[in-house]
């Protein structure tokens, strides 16, 4: 399962900055550390493929830029040029945006979308933090309905806008891992920082916990409206005070013409990050369906040093 408790989380670095071979390694076994060093473009800006498929809300194509997983456990990400050379990274392209190597001042396109490229002298020098390796129940579902509050793991099938911002068509092997925050029937609202829960604030205690910024979420912002960078490209849900998230129930399902045994695995739930600023959640791509659910998450059991090793709450 792809780790995401956390993220994996990019970070800039000058390669002479490295640390020696033999702490590179404890880092790695330890914390999940793992640093990267490669140089994408020379002296002139490189264009990049566009995809022969993937197209954004204007009809312009999209970069070939792919991100798949191996093995279940790790995310690279791959760039096809038009010179007929690929680069392929070990890292996610969200990743790889952090460190500078992919955001906007880096890869850039035309006015009408049907150029890409990368900039002069791009290069990819840093390190990527990983999120926590978890152990799932996947037998409680099968017997309870999820709670709200509750952290859980699903995976991405049938989520367009997830596969849209990965440019990668995942499927049952990709896995994301949220607190789930509306259950069928729910409407949700961000107001300041706080999530509304049918009009009211959320009563869940982990929910109002991240909206106080209280326990190990001492300092964080509670939660945030989607970042409006990029609204144009892809459809987000929550991304204006005003915005609502309304997610349907069996009943809904049925009253919209599916029958009963269907309506049940499309009822709908809600899934975001406690840290907000940085997590893509139902606020960017709405809902998680009930054939999505795996389980609730129970234990996080590595990397041992990330500080959140132990009981999932």
């Amino acid at each position: 399962m792809q780790p995401t408790l956390n993220g994996i989380i990019g970070h800039t670095l000058q390669k002479d900055e490295f640390p020696a071979f033999p702490v590179k390694i404890w880092q790695a076994v330890t914390g999940g550390r793992k640093y990267i060093y490669k140089k994408l473009s020379g002296s002139e800006k490189r264009e990049i493929m566009t995809h022969p498929f993937r197209r954004d809300s204007r009809g312009a194509p999209m970069p070939y830029i792919e991100q798949r997983q191996k093995w279940q456990f790790f995310t690279e990400t791959t760039i096809h040029f038009m010179d007929g050379g690929v680069a392929r990274i070990k890292a996610p392209r969200t990743a790889l945006e952090k460190m500078g190597a992919l955001d906007r001042s880096r890869l850039r396109h035309s006015p009408d979308g049907n150029t890409w490229w990368l900039e002069p002298n791009t290069i990819v020098s840093g390190y990527t933090t990983s999120g926590d390796l978890v152990l799932v129940d996947k037998v409680s579902y099968n017997f309870r309905r999820p709670d709200r509050g509750e952290v859980f793991v699903f995976d991405t099938r049938g989520i367009t806008g997830i596969q849209q911002r990965s440019n990668s068509p995942q499927g049952a092997g990709s896995h994301y891992i949220k607190r789930l925050v509306g259950v069928p029937g729910d409407s949700l609202q961000i107001v300041g920082s706080d999530l509304y829960v049918n009009d009211k604030p959320a009563e869940e205690k982990k929910i109002r916990e991240v909206m106080r910024g209280e326990g190990r979420h001492e300092g964080w912002p509670g939660y945030q409206l989607a970042a409006t960078e990029g609204r144009t490209r892809w459809r987000r849900y929550l991304d204006d005070p005003e915005d609502v998230l309304t997610l349907k129930s069996r009943q809904n399902q049925i009253d919209n013409g599916k029958d009963p045994i269907e309506a049940a695995l499309y009822r709908e739930y809600a899934a975001m990050g406690d840290n907000t600023s940085n997590s893509l959640d139902s606020r960017y791509w709405g809902h998680v369906r009930d054939y999505n659910l795996v389980g609730p998450a129970l234990l996080s059991l590595w990397p041992l040093s990330s500080g959140h090793w132990g009981l999932i709450k």
